[in-house]
């Protein structure tokens, strides 16, 4: 993606909120996006949750496609879950980008709960019903995530070396402009 590690800038913040913006020009970064856009991201702190929003406008004189996703790293232990009901998930290709939609095998089942460390995941599921449920039973954490319709797409990721995971709300698979090509 062409903004997950890019500097945002604060435009304005409290105690319980912080909005950040990110104008990406494509003069600056000619490889990455040829499209000018803004993104807008808002974090507020509410009672026992954390509310996100994002907008994004086009700046560019042509349509710009997007796709767009939140990348949130967990950290993992020796006791950690998910439970998240898929339909679907991307197969992927020998350079990792997805290639067919198939249905959900059983050794990827994650509805009833799966512990992390079983897992070896680079996987983009599709047919979530926009709410995962991540569990640290050892350490009595858990955690809900919903997402808007706008988000139809869940990347789970548990890199090898299982320091920590990641379980990420996506508006389309990764690589959406190139696999419609395709």
């Amino acid at each position: 993606g062409n903004a997950w590690q890019r500097a945002w800038q604060v435009a304005s913040w409290a105690e319980d909120r912080a909005e950040l913006v990110l104008d990406h020009d494509p003069s600056d970064r000619p490889r990455e996006w040829p499209f000018r856009y803004e993104a807008r991201q808002s974090f507020t702190l509410v009672p026992d949750a954390l509310a996100i929003a994002t907008e994004i406008v086009n700046r560019d004189v042509r349509p710009m496609p997007l796709s767009f996703g939140h990348h949130p790293y967990f950290p993992i232990s020796p006791e950690a879950r998910i439970a998240v009901p898929v339909t679907h998930f991307w197969d992927s290709d020998a350079a990792m980008l997805p290639s067919a939609r198939v249905p959900v095998p059983e050794t990827l089942d994650l509805a009833a709960g799966r512990a992390l460390r079983e897992l070896t995941l680079d996987t983009c599921f599709a047919g979530w019903r926009r709410s995962a449920k991540l569990a640290w039973p050892d350490l009595n954490l858990t955690l809900e995530t919903e997402a808007d319709a706008a988000f139809d797409h869940f990347v789970v990721y548990t890199p090898p070396e299982r320091t920590y995971f990641c379980a990420e709300p996506q508006s389309a698979a990764p690589d959406a402009v190139n696999l419609a090509a395709r």
